[in-house]
């Protein structure tokens, strides 16, 4: 453990996350497969793949979002982060440009169009996001499905009120943006909801806390229900979270692509992990 020697703790954790995920990142290129549905013998786990995830779909509103990430990119602008996650450990590394956070933590083009390609598949009608950030993830989501009921839940308000305006310049309406400690307000929140379809984990890169957050979410999914977490391969803790979840018993499949992973609980389909080649 000399590599350590004489770094922070936040450095030190910095390291352990990046061994953990280039490891992680090893196995995933030497097992996964599956990429193009070969192998799929579920026709709802074959379409949705291939549909769902595969999809390349050329959108114009795809290009509207990544305006508005252009337009931040450039941002001389710089805001206090009141953070709650993982990964903060001192006041001064919360004074953040936002330039950065787009291209350090911001849903990436990529993983975006995912999203996107997603909710278009699974028509959710109520969807709740644990993470805004800046609004990214919210906005591929929102645009998808325009008629859909979304939450999004955020801690930091600095970062709430960057993503509320971008709602504002992408014309989306159907979001509701609610400010607090995840643990706080995810109870109420989901009683109001009375159910979700779809439920992005996004803000609290932490082993006990995302687990108490899926556990928190669960009572509330219908058979049709997706759940999609991102970073599962951040970090030990993660990885651990992401290996109990597959035992749960109401889990039914789950795809691994690497940065995000895919739950779905269709009580039809036969239990099952994949890792699903998303490069």
């Amino acid at each position: 453990m000399a590599i350590f020697a004489g770094v922070s703790l936040t450095e030190k954790m910095s390291c352990r996350n990046l061994f953990y995920r280039s490891f992680s990142l090893l196995k995933y290129l030497l097992f996964s497969r599956h990429g193009s549905g070969h192998g799929i013998h579920s026709p709802y786990l074959y379409t949705f793949i291939t549909e769902g995830i595969k999809a390349r779909q050329i959108s114009e509103d795809l290009e509207r979002i990544e305006e508005i990430r252009k337009t931040l990119l450039q941002s001389k602008e710089f805001i206090m982060m009141d953070e709650l996650g993982a990964g903060v450990h001192d006041a001064e590394k919360q004074r953040k440009s936002i330039s950065g956070i787009v291209r350090q933590a911001s849903t990436r083009k990529k993983y975006g169009r995912l999203l996107y390609q997603v909710t278009k598949h699974i028509k959710p009608e109520k969807v709740l996001e644990l993470g805004t950030s800046l609004g990214f993830g919210s906005m591929y989501i929102a645009m998808a499905n325009q008629h859909s009921e979304m939450i999004t839940l955020e801690g930091s308000r600095a970062c709430s009120e960057v993503a509320g305006e971008n709602f504002k310049t992408l014309g989306v309406k159907q979001i509701k943006l609610v400010n607090g400690s995840f643990r706080n307000i995810l109870p109420q929140v989901l009683k109001e909801m009375k159910w979700v379809d779809l439920v992005y984990f996004d803000g609290d890169h932490r082993k006990t806390n995302l687990l108490h957050y899926f556990d928190t979410a669960l009572p509330y999914i219908r058979n049709d229900t997706i759940f999609i977490i991102d970073d599962i391969h951040w970090s030990k803790g993660m990885e651990e979270a992401w290996d109990s979840i597959k035992k749960y018993p109401r889990v039914k499949v789950t795809l691994d692509i690497f940065q995000m992973g895919i739950v779905i609980f269709r009580k039809e389909l036969q239990k099952q992990d994949f890792l699903v080649r998303f490069l």
